[in-house]
């Protein structure tokens, strides 16, 4: 019998891991429902970057610099990322059209 430890609610899975089942097959639903919600929270990162504005915000209180009218959205770990692109390749478009660059 294989010891399992549970993780508390606050760590996240990396949605691209394989999840296992009871039999210790990958379960491709939980995967699919991890995915789906890693997209949905990127998603949700880019319209609020984009509500805040920063470009506006800077060039108001530094108005003796020039700033580029762009947020940077900083993905700590690039397999996740890609894998919500190939997910969704349209958070390239909605990235572009709300001022962010994903890096």
């Amino acid at each position: 019998m294989r010891n399992f430890r549970a993780l508390p609610e606050s760590v996240e899975l990396h949605p691209c891991a394989p999840a296992q089942g009871r039999d210790g097959k990958e379960d491709e639903g939980a995967r699919a429902r991890r995915l789906s919600e890693h997209v949905l929270r990127i998603r949700e990162k880019i319209d609020m970057l984009a509500r805040k504005n920063y470009p506006k915000v800077f060039s108001a209180e530094h108005r003796d610099r020039n700033y580029l009218p762009v947020t940077a959205m900083f993905v700590g770990y690039e397999a996740p990322l890609l894998e919500a692109l190939k997910a969704e390749p349209s958070l390239w478009k909605r990235a572009a059209d709300n001022n962010v660059i994903l890096a």
